[in-house]
């Protein structure tokens, strides 16, 4: 799934904190679970997008539910 204009990067970290299975974020060549090292990947997203947001996300979940909480925040911010 793809967020895009994500604003509210705590309020990302603490749906994708919520989520029962993995969440990883999907970069050019790489995989990375952010629920390794939440705080961590927290941080850094908030840092790189210095307020302005993320433009665009590419997430995979392990379950159906965790989908659905992660569109549920998409559509609410």
């Amino acid at each position: 799934m793809k967020l895009f204009n994500v604003k509210n990067i705590d309020g990302l970290f603490n749906t994708i904190q919520d989520c029962t299975g993995n969440v990883n974020v999907v970069l050019r060549d790489k995989v990375i679970n952010l629920k390794d090292d939440i705080k961590t990947y927290s941080n850094i997203f908030s840092t790189l997008s210095s307020g302005s947001g993320i433009e665009e996300l590419n997430l995979t979940t392990e379950n159906t539910e965790d989908t659905a909480r992660l569109l549920k925040f998409a559509i609410r911010g």
